[in-house]
């Protein structure tokens, strides 16, 4: 009976852990506005310092911490809230001037990881930015676009204590058949065998027939197999319920720490 439900259990659990594909957690944008202008006869970026030496104030998840000028070069060094295990981040870079037309980087002009970012602190260099996109004395927008990809939360809701419609359905047929069990082992079975057992003392009082004494006996007994069999089954159910729970819990609980981590700053 035991390795029944032993085997019950280990069936229901993949119904309940079965992962989630990896989707998109929360994405958004950070602008920099720079003017290209020069300096002791150099080129440099001049920008607005608080826009971007900010990492200990971290108003979005990513956060620029470094933007200059090199031999013709942009470079950038951002920082990123550190993702948990199974996240990761993706970065698009585009340059818009005063025309607003964007300009992105072909994938060669790039120095720098793009895909799969799991480390915070990141640099990207554009290659040879100031002879095909930069324009002197104008204002330029660095946009940097980030998604975040995750498993099992989306900062559009608030995750909610079933991970899945088919959880909470587990769940509840797990809990009704198992009250529903003790229920009928409780209010049908055991009067049952009360009853057979009553009958068979009386028997047992007033007959000499050992057949007949036997035959309300093995009947008494079986009526108690049964009420017991459906308390062990019942009690089993609910057991499995438990076990369902304390899943969903810990796995809403984790979910819970994800949102707050990733979702509570605003966009």
């Amino acid at each position: 009976m035991t390795h029944n439900f032993t085997t019950v259990l280990i069936l229901l659990l993949p119904l309940c852990s079965l992962a989630q594909e990896v989707s998109l957690v929360r994405t958004d944008t950070v602008s920099i506005p720079f003017v290209l202008t020069e300096q002791a006869d150099q080129l440099y970026l001049q920008y607005d310092s608080a826009a971007i030496d900010n990492k200990d104030k971290l108003i979005s998840l990513l956060q620029p911490t470094h933007l200059k000028l090199e031999r013709g070069n942009l470079r950038l060094n951002y920082f990123l809230s550190p993702p948990r295990n199974d996240f990761y981040y993706q970065v698009q870079l585009e340059l818009e001037n005063l025309s607003k037309y964007p300009i992105s980087p072909n994938r060669e002009q790039i120095e720098g990881q793009l895909n799969e970012i799991v480390l915070p602190e990141q640099q990207i260099i554009w290659q040879d930015v100031l002879s095909s996109s930069l324009m002197y004395q104008q204002t330029h927008y660095l946009k940097i676009q980030y998604q975040l990809y995750g498993k099992e939360i989306s900062c559009d809701d608030s995750p909610p204590f079933f991970r899945k419609k088919r959880d909470k359905i587990i769940a509840i047929s797990l809990a009704g058949v198992g009250f529903g069990l003790l229920t009928t082992a409780a209010l049908i079975q055991r009067p049952k065998y009360n009853e057979q057992y009553e009958d068979y003392r009386n028997s047992w009082l007033l007959e000499n027939d050992s057949s007949i004494l036997s035959d309300k006996l093995s009947e008494a007994v079986r009526q108690q197999e049964r009420y017991n069999t459906l308390n062990t089954f019942g009690l089993g159910f609910l057991a499995a319920d438990a076990l369902v729970l304390t899943f969903n819990l810990a796995n809403y609980s984790n979910r819970k720490k994800a949102y707050k981590q990733y979702c509570s700053i605003k966009k």
